[in-house]
């Protein structure tokens, strides 16, 4: 089981999250983001997974990786200030890569729906 932390609740944090839902090997233990709004907490609540406005309350939480989303500096600053020895991160270019390919694969489930509704 791979534990996960997500920072950054904007577009690219929501998609991460929504693409680890019902993937048994990865657990994530948490989404962080200052506005409390924003889509990725509003879908993390929603989902029964923790939620965090300070970026200090993550580093306690067991996790393997903390995927920055947010592309901030100052946040990558603090996070590789803090994090533990074995807590690893990706980045935002990583993160960036991640919410590609998931779009990707969104984008090719609804193409085979459409032709599976043509074939119909």
């Amino acid at each position: 089981m791979t534990n996960v932390l997500i920072v950054g609740g904007g577009q690219g944090g929501t998609s991460i999250l929504d693409a680890f839902q019902g993937i048994k090997t990865v657990k994530v233990l948490g989404i962080c983001d200052v506005n409390n709004n924003a889509p990725g907490m509003m879908l993390a609540r929603k989902l029964g997974v923790s939620t965090f406005t300070n970026l200090n309350d993550i580093f306690n939480l067991p996790a393997d990786i903390i995927i920055e989303a947010t592309g901030n500096a100052k946040v990558q600053e603090i996070i590789y200030a803090n994090k533990s020895e074995q807590m690893n991160v990706i980045d935002s270019h990583g993160a960036n890569l991640m919410m590609t390919l998931v779009e990707a694969r969104e984008d090719m489930i609804h193409n085979l729906h459409i032709e599976a509704q043509k074939l119909a």
